[in-house]
């Protein structure tokens, strides 16, 4: 019965809807917060007014990886919203509607990498500049104390195994044996009682799912 669940909904239609939600329990809409209490009340009052795709980007912060390719051009492209996306030699462009993130991994903090920084910054500054209220913009230095509020936001996919790294991130598999290592090796200190990966959380509801038969469970424990 638990195999038929996961050929139900481990399908390409429902995997960002699953991830979003994993996203949204942690969040700071239901999930624990260092925010005050009045803050999480106007973003909460603001998350059932706002359209869709602004929800969306409340649920789960959106993330570009910013970069030099082979040709020396600045590329910027789409990266899932996880710890191991923030790589020594790249700059991440972060969106979570209220605050936006410019965060420089520690081979990118010297002016020669100053022009990823201002591409980042211009390209969410042109995403939000409709956007009421005008988030913050902020930015972080990777191994700085304040660059923790960016990754707390991000799922925590280094406690994964590694088969699902990678299933979840392809381009992981760019990188070499040693580069791999050293990423997962920037996040030793991790308890998966009270932060689950994506994986583990969506395991469990397959095996709590395979138990009830009528009254369904909550998504959202």
């Amino acid at each position: 019965q638990s195999q038929s669940l996961t050929n139900q909904y481990d399908t390409a239609e429902l995997s960002s809807l699953f991830k979003n939600l994993h996203h949204f329990r942690r969040g700071n809409i239901v999930g624990a917060s260092l925010q005050s209490t009045d803050d999480q009340s106007l973003l909460r009052d603001l998350f059932i007014r706002l359209p869709l795709v602004s929800c969306l980007c409340i649920m789960a912060p959106l993330l570009w990886m910013c970069s030099f390719d082979r040709d020396g051009s600045i590329q910027l492209h789409p990266v899932p919203a996880e710890t191991l996306t923030l790589w020594d030699n790249v700059v991440i462009a972060a969106d979570n509607f209220d605050n936006l993130y410019i965060w420089s991994g520690k081979a990118t903090m010297n002016s020669n990498y100053d022009c990823l920084r201002n591409r980042c910054e211009k390209f969410l500054k042109e995403r939000a500049k409709k956007r009421f209220p005008a988030p913050a913009l902020h930015f972080f230095n990777e191994g700085e104390s304040m660059a923790r509020k960016l990754v707390s936001l991000l799922a925590p996919s280094h406690g994964d195994q590694p088969i699902d790294q990678v299933e979840h991130f392809s381009k992981l598999g760019d990188l070499s044996t040693s580069e791999l290592q050293n990423l997962r090796l920037k996040f030793r200190v991790y308890d998966p009682k009270s932060d689950a990966t994506y994986s583990h959380w969506f395991n469990s509801i397959l095996s709590k799912g395979s138990k009830y038969t009528r009254e369904g469970i909550s998504l959202c424990e």
